[in-house]
């Protein structure tokens, strides 16, 4: 039988947390199974919704730092990283959803539930502020980049996950080095 949405929300928030202490993602995700005695359908629920957290962490920390005044507790911070990552997913749940769930899931364990009106203002303020957020956000990488040197080479390299393959961006090298690569990569699927 699945476990109710709070519950597997809260085992993928333990998971996320858990990783951010050091532990693999595979072995937190099986201890929690046993611990929430999760089976079928919730397992992978909850597997799913922590690998997606883990995809979208950068983002989400970066969301998270400019909706909190101050770092939440660990805990805390694990559950509202998770329903941010949640939103950011294209329709994989309706908005609402995700907002009451995660909520729930704080109530759910007392430790929690005095952060369940912080989760519920964080994640309602994302939604209010979604764009221009991700733009400030947008905005602050290309800079970044720009100050580094890299172009859109560097992006293309860094998606392909092939950066360190590649020599630093600054003389040029980088984008000479990702447009031979790109050309091999090309040349190889057209023979």
């Amino acid at each position: 039988m699945r476990a109710p949405l709070a519950e597997e929300f809260g085992a993928a928030a333990q998971a996320v947390g858990q990783v951010l202490a050091g532990r693999a993602l595979p072995q937190a995700l099986a201890a929690l199974a046993r611990e929430h005695r999760l089976e079928g359908v919730s397992r992978a629920a909850v597997a799913d919704m922590a690998h997606g957290a883990m995809r979208r962490l950068g983002t989400a920390q970066a969301l998270a730092q400019r909706l909190n005044a101050r770092p939440p507790a660990p805990e805390v911070a694990a559950l509202q990283l998770l329903g941010l990552s949640e939103l950011l997913a294209p329709a994989r749940r309706h908005e609402a959803v995700v907002v009451d769930q995660l909520v729930s899931a704080a109530r759910l364990r007392p430790a929690l539930a005095p952060a369940a009106p912080f989760l519920n203002a964080t994640m309602r303020r994302f939604l209010r502020e979604r764009e221009a957020l991700l733009a400030a956000l947008a905005d602050e990488e290309g800079e970044r980049r720009r100050r580094a040197g890299g172009g859109d080479a560097e992006l293309f390299a860094v998606q392909l996950g092939d950066r360190d393959a590649l020599p630093v961006a600054g003389d040029g090298a980088f984008a000479a080095a990702a447009a031979a690569f790109c050309a091999a990569s090309c040349a190889s699927i057209i023979a």
